[in-house]
């Protein structure tokens, strides 16, 4: 029999009945609880689906940054088979479809496989393609140890579960990516911050060829500087004697990479020592550095003064955002050669140094505009110029934000006067013509060609102003300028994000007869960037009330936006049907018709949808459906907590996503506790606030749901000294306790 080809993406649920439709959850629970490592991940993936395929053996493979597909895992395949067939793929296009071989040893187009197929005594298999967002990623093999006619059944559960697998691949991916994106800042940030002391050229190369190579994982790196019309190997680390000998000066219009990149100033990327040998032909026949991978990035852009070379052990890709951030190290060091180098050439005493480092300091303390403008007036007058003040461009004013100077009476002079005689956009320093002044200098702060505020500086009478001061001046009231637009966005950003943050949130909860609500909300990532978490309980009639809280994937605005699309349309659902599985229907079709095919990152959301029904008798019936996210808990009245609720497909991901309804009672002071995974993932050091802690808290607590539901964010925000980096949100309904 010759191998087939079956389609199932039309495939229903209907066809995946009994074990086949519990193992797809037990996929989904195993996904969701195989935590951060890929080989966990990975052989979960493999034990589902041959848990719901029925194969006898299974192994999952993965593209490399190639297109190569690689074992994962693997259940029952010995190594010697595994090397025979790694590498190879049935499709030629992203559209695949699984491909069926009921006779493995006569299947047409797999004659080089036949050996191997006999070896390991595979009589059928079957390839199941792992498709995300329109590409192949990956895909499962499913082996049979005697001839086997593949059902459409066992197919669409593979195809299913290979689904599933590709979609979770996608998240991790993302998640993954949004942590090497965090990870991007703050290894900047250290390198900016090694910089920003770095005094001569020679320091400025320590940090490049020390930290900025380690945190961007390069095993070499070279700083290659312009000597007339070559460019020379100024350091590096990782270069052999061959190689320095050889490279150690190159020609600007030569063909090699470095040359382009400082000529054309672009960064020449390159994936691998072959694409770097097809290019650029000169290194078949010279020393190189045994490396994978290279980036070139040009220091400076008008023109560059030279490049960095970096080197990496293995071939990789180099996707936009981390060619933005070898852009963004590259610039710093750029900025740091410049300065390094006009030192240098001056011969600037160490005293500039500390200087500008203790003002870099100061400016990198501090979000608030005028301790920011104290602190650097403080630290210049008396270095500089006898005065410093620093003033900023208000609705058309100019603003004395602070004045400095080594004799505080004098300062409290100047501070009184401007008070009397503000200062024009004319001439700042009009005002300050009664204090004696005879020389003095104004700076524009300028921030994208744009004046926002003004740095003067002035000696009394009849001291001159030394002849260095305007370029040192010049460098403080840039930095001075950036920090103070700095601060100004951040303080925008956090208004912005408080705003529609508020509008994510109802404004008041509303009151139940015999029940109690509290709800409460944390931002993370210090505020300055809405989150998606959200929450809001309204009613259905007189006697039913509908409770929803839930994530969103993402922050900043879209996100924003897709949270509040959510709550106003299950407000609309519950109209027609309030029944939570409903709602979380008709939440999954609104979402999947917002969703662009072409974005980057989907939109989907987590949440949880109950509808309450209050009786008499302080109790309550509770219905509830959980779609991907964390279960909610209930802490009976005795103190005793448990989880309810069955895990479900997450909102807005695939077409039929599958939700259980559970159903419970609230008896008199009984609480049911919905929350966000902010609250179980609140990080301190290398542990996790956890489910555990959740449970301690409630267990330990006695109290109404708004005592609850404090208890819980107090225990959560000091679980750690630092600000929690995610958003996270509590939703606490609790029956009214019986009466003493």
């Amino acid at each position: 029999m010759g191998s087939g080809r079956l389609s199932a993406g039309g495939t229903s649920v209907e066809l995946i009945a009994g074990e086949g439709l519990r193992g797809v959850l037990q996929l989904m629970a195993a996904l969701h609880e195989s935590g951060s490592s890929p080989e966990r991940f990975y052989e979960a993936a493999v034990e589902a689906v041959v848990t719901t395929a029925g194969a006898d053996r299974a192994a999952l493979l993965l593209c490399d940054p190639d297109g190569v597909m690689r074992f994962r895992a693997w259940r029952g395949l010995s190594d010697d088979y595994r090397q025979a067939v790694e590498g190879h793929t049935p499709w030629s296009a992203d559209d695949a479809a699984p491909i069926l071989v009921p006779e493995a040893g006569a299947a047409p187009g797999l004659e080089e496989f036949w050996p191997a197929f006999a070896a390991e005594g595979i009589a059928a298999l079957a390839f199941v393609p792992l498709i995300h967002r329109e590409r192949l990623v990956g895909n499962f093999m499913l082996y049979h140890d005697k001839p086997h006619d593949f059902s459409a059944s066992e197919i669409a559960v593979a195809e299913i579960v290979a689904g599933q697998v590709a979609l979770a691949l996608g998240r991790r991916r993302a998640e993954e990516a949004e942590r090497a994106s965090a990870l991007r800042l703050a290894a900047l940030q250290r390198v900016t911050a090694e910089l920003s002391v770095a005094v001569m050229v020679d320091d400025v190369a320590a940090v490049v060829l020390g930290t900025a190579r380690a945190e961007l994982g390069a095993r070499s790196a070279s700083l290659c500087l312009l000597a007339g019309d070559d460019l020379e190997i100024a350091a590096a680390v990782g270069y052999p004697d061959e190689v320095m000998t050889h490279w150690r000066r190159f020609p600007l219009d030569g063909d090699l990479p470095a040359s382009e990149a400082v000529r054309t100033g672009r960064a020449i990327f390159l994936r691998s020592a072959a694409e770097r040998d097809a290019l650029y032909p000169v290194f078949g026949s010279s020393p190189v550095v045994q490396d994978s991978a290279f980036a070139m990035v040009p220091l400076g852009d008008d023109p560059p003064v030279g490049c960095l070379v970096f080197g990496f052990p293995e071939p990789r890709e180099f996707p936009p955002q981390d060619q933005a951030y070898l852009a963004a190290v590259a610039g710093q060091c750029a900025s740091a050669f410049s300065r390094a180098r006009l030192y240098e050439d001056r011969e600037r005493s160490r005293a500039v140094a500390a200087f500008l480092a203790e003002a870099s300091a100061a400016l990198g303390s501090s979000l608030e505009t005028e301790e920011l403008a104290s602190l650097t007036a403080e630290i210049a007058a008396g270095f500089l110029a006898d005065w410093c003040a620093v003033f900023v461009r208000e609705e058309g004013r100019i603003v004395p934000v602070s004045i400095a100077h080594d004799d505080a009476q004098r300062a409290a002079a100047a501070r009184a006067l401007l008070e009397r005689c503000p200062v024009s956009l004319s001439d700042p320093l009009e005002a300050l013509r009664g204090l004696d002044i005879g020389a003095a200098l104004t700076i524009p702060l300028m921030v994208r060609d744009r004046a926002i505020g003004a740095l003067a500086l002035a000696n009394q009478r009849p001291r001159p102003l030394g002849p260095d001061t305007l370029e040192l001046a010049q460098e403080l009231a840039s930095r001075i300028a950036v920090a103070l637009d700095h601060a100004r966005s951040y303080r925008q950003q956090a208004r912005l994000a408080q705003m529609l943050q508020a509008n994510l949130l109802p404004p008041s909860l509303p009151e139940i007869p015999g029940l109690e609500l509290a709800a409460c909300h944390a931002a993370g990532s210090a505020g300055v960037d809405v989150g998606g978490d959200f929450y809001d309980v309204f009613p259905v009639d007189a006697r039913r009330f509908v409770l929803v809280l839930g994530d969103v994937c993402g922050k900043g605005v879209d996100a924003a936006a897709i949270a509040a699309l959510v709550r106003h349309t299950a407000r609309s659902a519950a109209l027609t049907d309030p029944s939570p599985a409903a709602i979380v229907g008709h939440l999954n079709d609104v979402l999947l018709r917002e969703t662009d095919p072409g974005r980057y990152e989907p939109r989907f959301c987590t949440a949880v949808v109950a509808l309450v029904s209050p009786s008499d008798q302080s109790a309550a019936a509770v219905t509830l459906a959980v779609a991907g996210h964390p279960l909610p808990l209930v802490r009976r009245s005795d103190g005793t907590v448990s989880s309810v609720g069955s895990p479900g497909s997450l909102v807005g991901v695939t077409p039929d996503a599958v939700v259980a309804e559970t159903r419970l009672r609230l008896d008199p002071g009984d609480a049911l506790v919905c929350y966000t995974d902010g609250v179980t993932e609140r990080r301190n050091g290398a542990g996790f606030f956890e489910i555990g802690g959740l449970t301690r808290t409630l267990a330990a607590t006695d109290g109404d749901a708004r005592a609850l539901a404090a208890a819980v964010e107090h225990a959560v925000l000091t679980f750690a000294p630092e600000p929690p980096g995610d958003d996270l949100a509590i939703l606490v309904l609790r029956t009214s306790p019986p009466a003493p």
